[in-house]
């Protein structure tokens, strides 16, 4: 089995495009010319161009200015005077460096291109290169750019085991500081030193939960206003592009569904729904128990929206009907009567949609606190199986092995937060999630969490452990009694795990072996009157410019 390496994360990361030790080209690599407009003059209150040379030769002019939401982002404005790609470098003394994608512009208008991945209180200097398909290569002057110290009530975590051997790239996740007042929350990317190299409020001053990048470099997410949530969406500056609420599904839907949750919201990418947006909703409801007592009962519903056209495409709730005193499906997910609060009662926290090994349109949901993995038909509604104890599937020590021992119940997760697929053959599906542990079957020593990876045969329902990090005792033995990620990355050789207790931490473990190369964390200080208020869900891209990145099995 090949090597590979797991990072456990707790808070936001990220990093650079570029190591300090590698240096921005001024010209092409290969020799080609280039033509620079040394008889330009360069206006100092725009930081534009304005050339005076040959107009049959290709100039670039280039002005760079602060973005409004990015406190690490800048905004590089390009003109030419011939159609060319043209590609922004930036740089700092020390060798911070970065590039930006190349784009095409034309001559009919200038265009606005977002600079990422710039670190606190440095000055970088920017420059752009144009490439037309003939002729000469054109750069810009060369532009400065002063980007602000971080805000006051910020705090960076530090490494406390190892260094981090690689593959670097960013971790995008949402963070928040806490101090007098409301606290503030963000949209972090953290390079591998802890050091961040992107931070953007929500343009709105709404309370950020989670969000995500789109491939295109725009972004969506769950935001808080005034104890209510929306789903957001963000263009590549950081401008809020569209805006949906729980009134916006009102006449739309087959269910009844009460709020948006504040948990998860992801991209279809295959199936009839690809390019809609799902997420979690809380379908709160009233039912009468078998002693003729009214209890309200929270579940979690789902929804699939088409943003484009403000329509609800499929939605489904654990309640079915309301006020027949019975779930969607009372065989498999009965109301759990004897429990003396249902007012959240799945406290679903995850969504994971796909096509299954029998072409059927599915969603798994994370149901923490019953304890199970579901898988949903989309065609049906039906729940097709509950994956957890006491659920529809056997944990044996080997899929293959027809003398197979059962493994241990404490074997099963609990609580859990995060499944993700890693690959499917056949009926064969092997998952990721986060373990926090906090009802492990019997088990009576003292409460620890992990990072696993499971197996399923979804013909024989039986199930294995393929790997896990997270051990019940000694010092690398942990907690987390809420939240927590894990992830695999950089095509299968690390695995990104982030546990918000005892303190935020990002650790990075071989896989499969489960050892500890790596830890960055927040330290305890007692006399800091700011509290760090960890992060929810976390992404790892190569790099800041890669955001349609996804792992994707061998």
């Amino acid at each position: 089995m090949r090597s590979a390496l797991i990072l456990l994360f707790s808070i936001a990361c990220g990093s650079n495009n570029t190591t300090p030790d590698e240096t921005i080209p001024t010209q092409p690599p290969d020799g080609t010319d280039v033509t620079t407009s040394t008889d330009s003059t360069l206006t100092t209150d725009t930081n534009t161009q304005t050339d005076t040379q040959d107009p049959s030769k290709l100039t670039v002019n280039l002005d760079v200015s602060s973005s409004e939401t990015n406190l690490l982002g800048a905004i590089a404005t390009i003109s030419v005077n011939h159609t060319a790609d043209v590609t922004v470098f930036y740089q700092t003394e020390d060798g911070k460096s970065g590039e930006t994608p190349p784009v095409t512009v034309t001559p009919k208008a200038s265009i606005d291109v977002a600079v990422l991945g710039l670190y606190a209180d440095q000055t970088y200097a920017v420059h752009a290169i144009a490439t037309p398909d003939n002729g000469a290569i054109a750069m810009s002057e060369t532009v400065p750019h002063v980007t602000p110290p971080l805000p006051s009530h910020w705090r960076s975590p530090s490494i406390t085991h190892g260094q981090p051997p690689g593959p670097g790239g960013v971790m995008c996740t949402s963070l928040g500081f806490m101090e007098e007042g409301p606290p503030h929350r963000y949209k972090v990317c953290l390079d591998t030193n802890g050091d961040p190299v992107y931070i953007e409020q929500d343009a709105d001053g709404d309370g950020l939960f989670m969000w995500t990048f789109l491939p295109d470099h725009s972004s969506m997410g769950l935001a808080k206003r005034r104890q209510v949530l929306f789903v957001k969406f963000y263009d590549r500056f950081g401008a809020v592009t569209k805006e949906i609420g729980i009134d916006d599904l009102t006449g739309q839907t087959r269910f009844t569904h009460t709020a948006i949750d504040e948990h998860d919201l992801i991209v279809i990418t295959e199936g009839k729904f690809a390019g809609a947006v799902a997420f979690l909703t809380l379908c709160d409801t009233i039912e009468t128990n078998p002693n003729g007592d009214e209890i309200t009962i929270g579940a979690a519903g789902i929804v699939i929206y088409d943003p484009n056209n403000d329509t609800v495409l499929w939605d489904w709730s654990f309640h079915g009907a309301h006020g027949d005193g019975l779930s969607i499906d009372p065989i498999t997910m009965p109301y759990d009567w004897g429990v003396s609060n249902l007012n959240d009662w799945t406290h679903s926290n995850a969504i994971v949609h796909g096509i299954d090994h029998e072409n059927r349109e599915v969603f798994w949901m994370s149901a923490a606190k019953n304890h199970f993995v579901i898988k949903i038909d989309v065609e049906t509604d039906d729940i097709v199986w509950r994956f957890g104890y006491q659920g529809d599937f056997n944990l044996v020590s080997d899929l293959d092995d027809t003398a197979a021992q059962p493994l241990p119940n404490h074997h099963w997760q609990s609580f859990q937060h995060a499944p993700e697929w890693q690959s499917q053959q056949g009926s064969r599906v092997r998952f990721l999630l986060f373990d926090n542990g906090t009802a492990r079957p019997d088990w009576t020593g003292p409460p620890y969490s992990r990072a696993v990876e499971y197996e399923i045969d979804e013909t024989t329902f039986l199930a294995t452990e393929t790997f896990s990090y997270g051990p019940p005792s000694g010092d690398e033995q942990f907690f987390s009694p809420g939240q927590g990620d894990a992830n695999m990355i950089n095509t299968g050789t690390s695995v990104l795990m982030g546990t918000p207790a005892p303190k935020p931490n990002l650790s990075q473990i071989s896989y499969p072996d489960g050892e500890l190369i790596w830890k960055l964390e927040f330290l305890d200080d007692p006399s800091d009157e700011v509290t760090v208020l960890g992060f929810y869900r976390t992404t790892w891209l190569p790099s800041i410019y890669e955001t349609n990145y996804h792992y994707q099995s061998e």
